[in-house]
Protein backbone atom coordinates (compact mmCIF):
# COMPACT_ATOMS: atom_id res chain seq x y z
CA UNK A 1 0.00 0.00 0.00
CA UNK A 2 1.46 3.22 -0.71
CA UNK A 3 2.22 5.63 2.06
CA UNK A 4 -0.59 8.06 3.13
CA UNK A 5 -0.83 11.07 4.91
CA UNK A 6 -2.52 10.60 8.58
CA UNK A 7 -5.19 13.12 7.21
CA UNK A 8 -5.87 10.16 4.09
CA UNK A 9 -6.10 7.33 6.42
CA UNK A 10 -9.73 5.95 7.56
CA UNK A 11 -8.71 2.72 9.59
CA UNK A 12 -5.65 1.07 11.07
CA UNK A 13 -5.61 -2.94 12.08
CA UNK A 14 -3.95 -3.90 14.88
CA UNK A 15 -1.51 -7.24 14.95
CA UNK A 16 -2.70 -8.63 18.48
CA UNK A 17 -4.70 -6.76 19.91
CA UNK A 18 -4.58 -8.08 23.00
CA UNK A 19 -0.97 -6.79 23.91
CA UNK A 20 -0.83 -4.44 21.00
CA UNK A 21 -1.25 -0.50 21.46
CA UNK A 22 -4.65 0.44 20.05
CA UNK A 23 -4.82 2.63 17.15
CA UNK A 24 -7.86 5.03 16.72
CA UNK A 25 -8.80 6.88 13.77
CA UNK A 26 -11.15 9.55 13.71
CA UNK A 27 -13.17 8.87 10.04
CA UNK A 28 -15.53 11.82 10.45
CA UNK A 29 -15.35 13.75 7.42
CA UNK A 30 -15.77 17.04 9.43
CA UNK A 31 -12.80 16.35 11.55
CA UNK A 32 -9.08 16.78 11.63
CA UNK A 33 -7.87 13.10 11.03
CA UNK A 34 -6.42 11.45 14.20
CA UNK A 35 -4.47 8.60 15.40
CA UNK A 36 -4.53 7.89 19.36
CA UNK A 37 -2.78 5.02 20.73
CA UNK A 38 -3.30 3.36 24.71
CA UNK A 39 -1.92 0.59 26.71
CA UNK A 40 -4.33 -2.33 26.94
CA UNK A 41 -6.40 -2.76 28.77
CA UNK A 42 -8.44 0.34 28.90
CA UNK A 43 -9.65 1.92 31.83
CA UNK A 44 -13.64 3.60 31.08
CA UNK A 45 -12.20 7.36 31.44
CA UNK A 46 -9.67 6.11 28.60
CA UNK A 47 -11.99 5.03 26.39
CA UNK A 48 -14.23 7.85 27.35
CA UNK A 49 -11.55 9.65 26.01
CA UNK A 50 -10.48 8.12 22.87
CA UNK A 51 -14.12 8.22 21.57
CA UNK A 52 -15.51 12.03 21.98
CA UNK A 53 -18.22 12.09 19.45
CA UNK A 54 -21.72 10.50 19.71
CA UNK A 55 -23.00 7.74 18.35
CA UNK A 56 -26.92 6.81 17.70
CA UNK A 57 -28.79 3.90 15.68
CA UNK A 58 -32.15 5.20 14.40
CA UNK A 59 -34.19 2.70 12.55
CA UNK A 60 -31.02 0.75 11.52
CA UNK A 61 -29.23 4.22 10.64
CA UNK A 62 -25.84 5.13 12.27
CA UNK A 63 -24.97 8.80 12.77
CA UNK A 64 -21.97 10.16 14.16
CA UNK A 65 -21.82 13.71 15.87
CA UNK A 66 -19.93 16.00 17.25
CA UNK A 67 -22.35 17.22 20.35
CA UNK A 68 -21.27 19.22 23.76
CA UNK A 69 -24.92 19.19 24.88
CA UNK A 70 -27.17 16.95 24.14
CA UNK A 71 -31.16 18.99 23.73
CA UNK A 72 -34.45 18.09 23.00
CA UNK A 73 -33.49 19.83 19.52
CA UNK A 74 -30.81 16.94 18.65
CA UNK A 75 -33.42 14.80 17.01
CA UNK A 76 -33.45 12.20 20.24
CA UNK A 77 -36.61 14.05 22.08
CA UNK A 78 -39.92 11.43 21.23
CA UNK A 79 -38.04 8.75 19.13
CA UNK A 80 -39.03 5.87 19.36
CA UNK A 81 -36.50 4.50 16.81
CA UNK A 82 -33.44 5.23 18.88
CA UNK A 83 -32.25 2.14 19.67
CA UNK A 84 -28.49 2.42 21.03
CA UNK A 85 -26.86 5.35 21.70
CA UNK A 86 -22.72 6.38 22.41
CA UNK A 87 -22.62 9.43 24.69
CA UNK A 88 -19.08 10.72 23.24
CA UNK A 89 -16.74 12.40 25.73
CA UNK A 90 -17.53 16.20 24.23
CA UNK A 91 -20.86 16.05 26.08
CA UNK A 92 -20.82 17.96 29.26
CA UNK A 93 -24.62 18.10 30.02
CA UNK A 94 -27.60 16.33 28.78
CA UNK A 95 -30.69 19.03 28.94
CA UNK A 96 -34.11 18.98 29.65
CA UNK A 97 -36.48 16.13 27.40
CA UNK A 98 -32.91 14.97 25.77
CA UNK A 99 -34.47 11.50 25.30
CA UNK A 100 -37.81 11.63 26.12
CA UNK A 101 -40.14 8.85 25.43
CA UNK A 102 -37.23 7.25 23.78
CA UNK A 103 -38.73 3.65 24.31
CA UNK A 104 -36.72 1.58 22.65
CA UNK A 105 -33.59 2.47 24.16
CA UNK A 106 -32.39 -0.25 26.04
CA UNK A 107 -29.13 0.81 27.85
CA UNK A 108 -27.10 3.88 28.82
CA UNK A 109 -23.86 5.00 29.78
CA UNK A 110 -23.33 8.69 30.83
CA UNK A 111 -19.90 9.47 30.64
CA UNK A 112 -17.39 11.08 33.61
CA UNK A 113 -17.45 14.32 31.26
CA UNK A 114 -21.24 15.34 31.93
CA UNK A 115 -21.64 17.18 34.94
CA UNK A 116 -25.69 17.63 34.98
CA UNK A 117 -28.83 15.45 33.59
CA UNK A 118 -31.85 18.51 32.74
CA UNK A 119 -35.91 17.67 33.37
CA UNK A 120 -37.36 15.12 32.29
CA UNK A 121 -33.87 14.14 30.26
CA UNK A 122 -35.09 9.98 29.84
CA UNK A 123 -38.78 10.20 31.04
CA UNK A 124 -40.78 7.21 29.51
CA UNK A 125 -37.82 5.63 28.69
CA UNK A 126 -39.77 2.30 29.31
CA UNK A 127 -37.26 -0.21 27.37
CA UNK A 128 -34.55 0.80 29.74
CA UNK A 129 -33.63 -1.87 31.28
CA UNK A 130 -29.48 -0.67 32.61
CA UNK A 131 -27.93 3.23 33.28
CA UNK A 132 -24.85 4.13 34.28
CA UNK A 133 -24.25 7.33 35.72
CA UNK A 134 -20.59 8.77 35.40
CA UNK A 135 -19.17 10.27 38.52
CA UNK A 136 -18.45 13.86 37.50
CA UNK A 137 -22.56 14.57 37.62
CA UNK A 138 -23.24 16.97 40.13
CA UNK A 139 -27.16 17.81 39.23
CA UNK A 140 -30.16 15.42 38.11
CA UNK A 141 -33.67 17.04 37.21
CA UNK A 142 -36.67 16.54 37.98
CA UNK A 143 -38.38 13.53 36.57
CA UNK A 144 -35.14 12.96 34.83
CA UNK A 145 -36.18 8.86 34.99
CA UNK A 146 -39.64 8.95 36.16
CA UNK A 147 -41.69 6.01 34.44
CA UNK A 148 -38.60 4.42 33.01
CA UNK A 149 -40.48 0.81 34.14
CA UNK A 150 -38.24 -1.80 32.53
CA UNK A 151 -34.90 -0.41 35.21
CA UNK A 152 -34.52 -2.32 37.93
CA UNK A 153 -31.62 -0.55 39.76
CA UNK A 154 -29.46 2.61 40.11
CA UNK A 155 -26.17 3.56 41.33
CA UNK A 156 -26.09 7.43 42.07
CA UNK A 157 -22.24 8.59 41.78
CA UNK A 158 -21.09 10.34 45.59
CA UNK A 159 -20.67 13.31 43.09
CA UNK A 160 -24.09 14.35 42.92
CA UNK A 161 -25.59 17.05 45.42
CA UNK A 162 -29.21 17.63 43.78
CA UNK A 163 -31.77 14.96 43.10
CA UNK A 164 -34.94 16.60 41.51
CA UNK A 165 -38.54 16.16 42.46
CA UNK A 166 -39.85 13.06 40.91
CA UNK A 167 -36.66 11.70 39.20
CA UNK A 168 -37.14 8.12 39.39
CA UNK A 169 -41.04 7.96 40.40
CA UNK A 170 -43.12 5.48 38.42
CA UNK A 171 -39.82 2.72 37.99
CA UNK A 172 -42.14 0.30 38.83
CA UNK A 173 -39.19 -2.35 38.61
CA UNK A 174 -36.91 -0.99 40.25
CA UNK A 175 -35.11 -2.94 43.22
CA UNK A 176 -32.54 -1.31 44.65
CA UNK A 177 -31.58 2.23 44.49
CA UNK A 178 -27.81 3.91 46.27
CA UNK A 179 -27.96 7.48 47.13
CA UNK A 180 -24.76 9.56 47.09
CA UNK A 181 -22.61 9.39 50.48
CA UNK A 182 -21.65 13.28 49.93
CA UNK A 183 -22.08 15.79 52.74
CA UNK A 184 -23.89 18.03 50.52
CA UNK A 185 -26.79 15.98 49.70
CA UNK A 186 -29.10 16.67 52.40
CA UNK A 187 -32.25 17.01 50.84
CA UNK A 188 -34.43 13.87 49.58
CA UNK A 189 -36.98 15.48 47.17
CA UNK A 190 -40.69 15.18 46.55
CA UNK A 191 -41.66 11.88 44.88
CA UNK A 192 -38.39 10.94 44.32
CA UNK A 193 -39.33 7.55 44.44
CA UNK A 194 -43.32 7.75 44.33
CA UNK A 195 -44.83 4.53 42.99
CA UNK A 196 -41.61 2.39 42.79
CA UNK A 197 -43.51 -0.43 44.36
CA UNK A 198 -40.69 -3.11 43.19
CA UNK A 199 -37.79 -1.24 45.63
CA UNK A 200 -36.73 -2.97 48.29
CA UNK A 201 -33.54 -1.76 48.91
CA UNK A 202 -32.43 1.86 49.40
CA UNK A 203 -30.19 3.56 51.90
CA UNK A 204 -30.05 6.71 53.27
CA UNK A 205 -26.98 8.48 54.09
CA UNK A 206 -26.10 10.45 56.98
CA UNK A 207 -25.54 13.58 55.51
CA UNK A 208 -30.00 13.77 54.53
CA UNK A 209 -31.73 16.41 56.65
CA UNK A 210 -35.21 16.60 55.09
CA UNK A 211 -37.44 13.65 53.33
CA UNK A 212 -40.26 15.13 50.77
CA UNK A 213 -43.43 14.62 50.11
CA UNK A 214 -44.46 10.77 48.99
CA UNK A 215 -40.59 10.32 48.65
CA UNK A 216 -41.05 6.70 49.02
CA UNK A 217 -44.60 6.07 48.90
CA UNK A 218 -45.91 2.58 48.00
CA UNK A 219 -42.24 1.35 47.93
CA UNK A 220 -41.59 -2.66 49.02
CA UNK A 221 -39.39 -2.17 51.66
CA UNK A 222 -39.33 -4.75 54.91
CA UNK A 223 -37.18 -2.51 57.12
CA UNK A 224 -36.83 1.04 56.77
CA UNK A 225 -34.14 3.20 59.29
CA UNK A 226 -34.00 6.95 59.23
CA UNK A 227 -30.74 8.03 59.97
CA UNK A 228 -30.78 10.55 63.38
CA UNK A 229 -29.44 13.35 61.15
CA UNK A 230 -33.29 13.47 59.64
CA UNK A 231 -35.60 16.30 61.24
CA UNK A 232 -37.93 16.94 58.97
CA UNK A 233 -40.35 14.26 57.13
CA UNK A 234 -43.24 15.70 54.78
CA UNK A 235 -46.49 13.99 54.30
CA UNK A 236 -46.99 10.94 52.66
CA UNK A 237 -42.83 10.13 52.96
CA UNK A 238 -43.52 6.55 53.70
CA UNK A 239 -47.28 6.03 53.07
CA UNK A 240 -48.49 2.39 51.52
CA UNK A 241 -45.64 0.49 52.25
CA UNK A 242 -47.17 -2.22 53.34
CA UNK A 243 -44.01 -5.09 54.15
CA UNK A 244 -42.43 -2.80 56.29
CA UNK A 245 -41.72 -4.76 59.78
CA UNK A 246 -39.05 -2.96 61.35
CA UNK A 247 -38.99 1.21 61.54
CA UNK A 248 -36.56 3.19 63.11
CA UNK A 249 -37.67 6.57 63.35
CA UNK A 250 -34.93 9.77 64.16
CA UNK A 251 -34.08 11.12 67.72
CA UNK A 252 -32.45 14.04 66.99
CA UNK A 253 -33.98 17.04 69.09
CA UNK A 254 -35.37 18.73 65.58
CA UNK A 255 -37.40 16.08 64.78
CA UNK A 256 -40.80 17.15 66.52
CA UNK A 257 -43.25 16.23 63.67
CA UNK A 258 -45.01 13.49 62.31
CA UNK A 259 -46.80 14.85 59.91
CA UNK A 260 -50.37 13.62 58.32
CA UNK A 261 -50.41 10.37 56.39
CA UNK A 262 -46.45 9.90 56.16
CA UNK A 263 -46.68 5.87 58.13
CA UNK A 264 -50.15 5.26 57.05
CA UNK A 265 -51.44 1.75 55.81
CA UNK A 266 -47.61 -0.18 57.28
CA UNK A 267 -50.00 -3.36 57.55
CA UNK A 268 -47.17 -5.29 58.44
CA UNK A 269 -45.63 -2.92 60.83
CA UNK A 270 -45.16 -5.19 64.39
CA UNK A 271 -43.74 -2.57 66.80
CA UNK A 272 -43.28 1.37 66.63
CA UNK A 273 -41.44 3.66 69.41
CA UNK A 274 -42.46 7.27 68.91
CA UNK A 275 -39.30 9.27 69.87
CA UNK A 276 -39.70 11.42 72.71
CA UNK A 277 -38.46 14.98 70.80
CA UNK A 278 -41.88 14.12 68.80
CA UNK A 279 -44.76 16.74 69.96
CA UNK A 280 -46.74 16.68 67.07
CA UNK A 281 -48.76 13.83 65.23
CA UNK A 282 -50.83 14.50 62.38
CA UNK A 283 -53.84 13.35 60.56
CA UNK A 284 -53.84 9.85 60.32
CA UNK A 285 -50.17 9.26 60.17
CA UNK A 286 -50.34 5.74 61.57
CA UNK A 287 -54.04 4.44 60.39
CA UNK A 288 -54.05 0.84 59.09
CA UNK A 289 -51.15 -0.80 60.79
CA UNK A 290 -52.64 -3.55 61.34
CA UNK A 291 -50.79 -5.92 63.03
CA UNK A 292 -49.66 -3.41 66.07
CA UNK A 293 -50.51 -4.51 68.98
CA UNK A 294 -49.31 -2.03 71.13
CA UNK A 295 -47.63 1.07 71.16
CA UNK A 296 -46.24 4.43 73.58
CA UNK A 297 -47.53 7.90 73.29
CA UNK A 298 -44.78 9.94 74.96
CA UNK A 299 -44.87 13.44 77.29
CA UNK A 300 -43.83 15.47 74.70
CA UNK A 301 -46.55 14.56 72.24
CA UNK A 302 -48.66 17.99 72.84
CA UNK A 303 -51.09 17.79 69.49
CA UNK A 304 -52.74 14.36 67.31
CA UNK A 305 -54.80 14.52 64.95
CA UNK A 306 -57.71 12.97 63.88
CA UNK A 307 -57.32 9.59 62.89
CA UNK A 308 -53.77 9.13 63.78
CA UNK A 309 -54.36 5.21 64.83
CA UNK A 310 -57.66 4.03 63.31
CA UNK A 311 -58.23 1.07 62.21
CA UNK A 312 -55.10 -0.19 63.80
CA UNK A 313 -57.21 -3.29 64.36
CA UNK A 314 -55.27 -5.37 66.82
CA UNK A 315 -53.99 -2.71 68.88
CA UNK A 316 -54.91 -3.36 71.91
CA UNK A 317 -52.38 -1.70 74.68
CA UNK A 318 -51.55 1.99 74.55
CA UNK A 319 -49.16 3.22 77.49
CA UNK A 320 -50.56 6.76 76.93
CA UNK A 321 -48.08 9.88 78.55
CA UNK A 322 -50.39 12.70 77.28
CA UNK A 323 -52.85 14.85 79.27
CA UNK A 324 -56.58 13.13 78.66
CA UNK A 325 -57.24 16.78 76.45
CA UNK A 326 -54.73 15.80 73.80
CA UNK A 327 -56.61 12.38 73.19
CA UNK A 328 -60.13 14.21 73.44
CA UNK A 329 -59.09 16.68 70.78
CA UNK A 330 -58.18 14.10 68.24
CA UNK A 331 -61.13 13.00 66.80
CA UNK A 332 -61.60 9.08 66.03
CA UNK A 333 -57.95 9.14 67.20
CA UNK A 334 -58.74 5.20 68.19
CA UNK A 335 -61.43 4.13 66.08
CA UNK A 336 -61.26 0.93 64.88
CA UNK A 337 -58.58 -0.58 67.40
CA UNK A 338 -59.10 -3.51 69.14
CA UNK A 339 -62.10 -4.24 72.17
CA UNK A 340 -61.48 -3.60 74.36
CA UNK A 341 -58.54 -1.34 74.62
CA UNK A 342 -56.39 -1.32 77.23
CA UNK A 343 -54.79 2.63 78.11
CA UNK A 344 -52.09 3.08 80.78
CA UNK A 345 -51.98 6.37 81.79
CA UNK A 346 -50.11 8.16 84.89
CA UNK A 347 -51.88 9.50 87.24
CA UNK A 348 -52.27 13.62 87.32
CA UNK A 349 -53.10 13.72 83.41
CA UNK A 350 -56.68 14.30 83.61
CA UNK A 351 -57.86 10.78 83.09
CA UNK A 352 -60.72 8.53 84.93
CA UNK A 353 -59.99 5.06 85.80
CA UNK A 354 -62.31 2.11 84.52
CA UNK A 355 -63.45 -0.09 81.57
CA UNK A 356 -66.17 0.41 79.07
CA UNK A 357 -65.59 4.23 78.25
CA UNK A 358 -65.81 5.58 75.25
CA UNK A 359 -62.46 7.52 74.23
CA UNK A 360 -60.94 8.61 70.74
CA UNK A 361 -63.97 6.70 68.53
CA UNK A 362 -63.26 3.45 71.21
CA UNK A 363 -66.73 2.53 72.62
CA UNK A 364 -64.83 -0.28 75.19
CA UNK A 365 -61.72 1.21 76.33
CA UNK A 366 -60.04 0.60 79.98
CA UNK A 367 -58.25 3.11 81.54
CA UNK A 368 -55.62 2.08 84.03
CA UNK A 369 -54.35 4.51 85.98
CA UNK A 370 -50.20 3.72 87.46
Amino acid sequence: MADKKISQLTELTSPDPLSDVLPLVDSDLNQTKKIKLADLPLSDAEKGFLVPFTTDIQAGVTQTRNLTTITDLDGYDGNTTLTSVYIGSNVTSIGSNAFYTCSSLTSITIPDSVTSIGINAFYGCTGLTSITIGNSIASIGNNAFAVCTSLTSVIIPDSVSSIGTGAFQSCTDLTSATLPNNVGFTSIANFLFYQCSSLSSVNIPDSVTYIGISAFQNCDFTSITIPDSVSTIKQRAFQGCDRVESLTLPTNAGFTTIEQFTFAEFRALLSLTIPTTVTTIGLKAFRNLNVLTTVEIPSSVSSIGQEAFQFCTLLGTINCNVNKTVIDNAINVFGGTASPLTINVPAGLGWTAGPGQTIGGNTNVNVNII
